[in-house]
């Protein structure tokens, strides 16, 4: 097993799973790939200007989350 990819979306279930993988890269030598999905707003009752701005915020919530699972104890590892 050489690469893991595991769905990250700031859940406990998620970090655990991140947590669990990361022990397996280490014991296989694997690398390991972070992603997280971020929903298209098709909700009719928003208008466009709230459908970007909640759209922004999940997007910048998740690169902020991506970024500390980078720089964090299970990241550099």
């Amino acid at each position: 097993m050489k690469k893991i990819i595991v769905a990250h979306d700031g859940s406990k279930s998620s970090e655990k799973a991140l947590k669990k993988a990361f022990e397996i890269a280490d014991k296989f030598g694997s690398s390991v790939t972070v992603i997280s999905v971020i929903p298209e707003l098709y909700l009719t009752e928003l208008m466009e200007m709230d459908r970007t701005r909640i759209f922004e915020t999940l997007k910048d919530e998740a690169i902020k989350s991506l970024d500390k699972i980078k720089k964090g104890p299970l990241g550099s590892g």
